[in-house]
């Protein structure tokens, strides 16, 4: 799980996070990172995933009875 505390929301915590997170998926040669999130999340959603370059896509919910969204991110292939 990845969970930024409110009191450091528009830090920048998330986008360092994220940013790590993308280098290394670039580094081990994925080709997408999924984001599988909570329905409550509905300002991130609209704001954080999308300025990350994450976009909705319909995939099959990973933890059963919580409603969820998911967002992909297509990587670039490394060498």
């Amino acid at each position: 799980p990845l969970f930024v505390l409110a009191t450091n929301h528009s830090t920048g915590v998330a986008k360092a996070l994220f940013a790590e997170l993308k280098r290394f998926c670039d580094q081990a040669g994925y080709h997408r990172v999924v984001l599988e999130t909570s329905t409550l999340q509905a300002d991130a959603h609209g704001r954080l995933y999308p300025s990350l370059g994450f976009e909705p896509v319909k995939v099959k919910p990973l933890f059963g009875n919580v409603k969820s969204t998911s967002f992909a991110l297509k990587l670039s292939k490394t060498d």
